[in-house]
C-alpha cells in the first residue's frame, strides 16, 4: 500500500497545511492498524474462549459437584465430631457458592444444609436487585416504573430502560415544553445584543456547513476520477473486466464509508496520483482534506474506544490496560494458566475427601 505522505527535497520548507496533512495521515493510520488489529482479535478471543476455556470451567463445575456429593455422604459419617460436621457443613454450602448453576441435585443438597429455600432466596435476592436497578434509573434519567408489577427480573427492567430512551420521544423528554400557541404574543421579545448573537451563530454553522460541503465535494472529486478510469461496464475484455469491478468494489467502499484515507491510497496504488502530484496540492485543497482526516479520526478514536470497552466487559481489564492485542493475549495467558492450576487443586482436593481420614486432615487446615 502506498505511503500517503507530502515529500519535498526541503522538508523544512513544508507549509502548515502539508505538515497538517502528514500528521494527520500518520494518526489515521495508526488508528486505522490499532482498529484492525483488535477487530481480528475477536474471532481469535472466541476460538481460545471455545478451545482452552470452556473445557476447564466444565472440568471445574464437575469436580465441585463431586466435592459437593462427595462432602454430603461424608457430613452423615459418624466417624466425624459434632464440631467437624460443622465445618463439613460450611464447606458445603461454599463450594455451592462457587458454582455457576445449581441443578435439582444440588439445590436439594443446599437446602438441607442451610435450612433455607433456594428458590426462595434467589427470588428475593433478585427482586433486590430489581428495586436497586429502578431506584438508580430513576434518580440518575427520572425513569418512573409506576410500580409495574411485570417488572419482576433485572432483564425486563434493563429492557425497560432500553426501550425508554429508544422511543420516538425519549428526546423530547429532555426537552422544555412549547410555547401554547394561545400564549405566543406574551414572548418577551429579544434584546439587540440576542439578536446579534442568534445572527453571528447562524453565520458560523453557514460557514460550517459551507466547509463540510467542499470537503465532501473534495472526496467526491477522488471517487469520481476512480470511477470513470475504473468502471467496468464499458470493459471489452472478460479479465480486465473482472479487475476492474474488484477495484470497483473497493472505491464503492471506501466512498460509502467517506474513507479519504483509503481513496488516497486507491489513487496512489492504481497511479492516478504520485508523490509529485500530492506534493503539488494547495494548501486550499489540503485544508479540505485536512477537514476530513480530522473527522476521520475523530470517529476512528470512538470506534477504537468501542471496541476495547467490549473487551473490557468480555476481560474485566481496565481500558487503559488494553493496550494491544499483545495484552489480551498475555490475559488469555495468565487466565489459562490459573483455571489449570485451580482445576489441578480441585483434583487434589477430591482425593483428600474420598477417604474419611485424608478428609478430616483437610478439614483440620483448610476449613
Amino acid at each position: 500500500m502506498s505511503e500517503i505522505i507530502i515529500t519535498t527535497q526541503h522538508t523544512n520548507n513544508l507549509s502548515k497545511a502539508q505538515l497538517d496533512f502528514n500528521r494527520l495521515t500518520e494518526k489515521v493510520n495508526a488508528l486505522r492498524e490499532q482498529v484492525a488489529n483488535f477487530n481480528s482479535y475477536f474471532p481469535i478471543y472466541s476460538q481460545r474462549i471455545s478451545a482452552d476455556v470452556f473445557p476447564l470451567l466444565k472440568e471445574q463445575r464437575e469436580l465441585l459437584k463431586n466435592l459437593v456429593l462427595t462432602a454430603d455422604r461424608m457430613s452423615e459419617n459418624s466417624f466425624f465430631k459434632a464440631k467437624e460436621r460443622k465445618k463439613i457443613i460450611s464447606t458445603i454450602l461454599e463450594m455451592l457458592s462457587m458454582l455457576p448453576d445449581i441443578d435439582d441435585e444440588m439445590i436439594e443438597i443446599y437446602n438441607k444444609h442451610s435450612g433455607l429455600d433456594y428458590i426462595e432466596e434467589k427470588k428475593e435476592a433478585e427482586m433486590e436487585e430489581v428495586a436497586i436497578l429502578k431506584m438508580m434509573a430513576e434518580g440518575a434519567f427520572g425513569i418512573s416504573f409506576d410500580d409495574r408489577d411485570d417488572l419482576d427480573t433485572v432483564e425486563k427492567v434493563k429492557a425497560y430502560i432500553a426501550d425508554y430512551f429508544h422511543s420516538p420521544d425519549s428526546s423530547a423528554k429532555d426537552e422544555a415544553p412549547e410555547t401554547p400557541k394561545n400564549e405566543a404574543h406574551n414572548e418577551r421579545p429579544k434584546t439587540a445584543k440576542e439578536q446579534a448573537r442568534e445572527q453571528k451563530k447562524a453565520e458560523k454553522q453557514a460557514k460550517i456547513d459551507a466547509e463540510n460541503k467542499k470537503a465532501t465535494k473534495s472526496v467526491r472529486e477522488l471517487y469520481m476520477d476512480l470511477v470513470k478510469t475504473f468502471h467496468p461496464d464499458l470493459e471489452q475484455d472478460e479479465t480486465e473486466r473482472a479487475r476492474k469491478t474488484g477495484i470497483m468494489q473497493r472505491v464503492t467502499a471506501a466512498y460509502e464509508a467517506n474513507d479519504l484515507m483509503a481513496l488516497l491510497q486507491l489513487q496512489m496504488e492504481f497511479e492516478r496520483m504520485d508523490q509529485a502530484q500530492l506534493a503539488s496540492l494547495s494548501d486550499e485543497k489540503l485544508q479540505l482534506f485536512n477537514k476530513k482526516l480530522r473527522n476521520q479520526e475523530k470517529e476512528l478514536k470512538a470506534e477504537l474506544m468501542g471496541i476495547k470497552i467490549e473487551f473490557s466487559e468480555l476481560t474485566q481489564l481496565g481500558l487503559k490496560q488494553i493496550t494491544s492485542t499483545a495484552t489480551l493475549d498475555f490475559w488469555m495467558n495468565q487466565e489459562v494458566k490459573k483455571l489449570k492450576q485451580s482445576t489441578q487443586a480441585l483434583k487434589e482436593e477430591l482425593a483428600y475427601f474420598s477417604d474419611a481420614t485424608s478428609f478430616r486432615i483437610w478439614l483440620k487446615y483448610n476449613a
